[in-house]
């Protein structure tokens, strides 16, 4: 049995509720909705009935490679605000 040596030791990844989603990109569930069909936003996870989740390591995943393509974006999450 092959595995991964590094798995044992990583923490478990985070299940986001939506609202944790929406409060992380600061957009609105039907953006979210919108960005996952077209913008290749991490999909969310079916865990139970009616129930969806999105794996935190995805999240922050998708919106740092956003914040590689805008050199404003990429100074505001190094600062730790979101501009304004």
């Amino acid at each position: 049995m092959n595995r991964d040596p590094d798995a044992a030791t990583a923490p478990p990844d985070k299940l986001l509720r939506l609202s944790e989603v929406r409060q992380c990109i600061a957009v609105s569930s039907a953006t979210i909705y919108r960005l996952m069909a077209s913008a290749g936003f991490p999909r969310s996870y079916n865990i139970g009935a009616q129930v969806r989740r999105w794996r935190e390591s995805e999240v922050t995943a998708w919106i740092q490679s956003r914040a590689r393509y805008s050199p404003a974006h990429a100074q505001s999450a190094q600062t730790g605000s979101l501009g304004g």
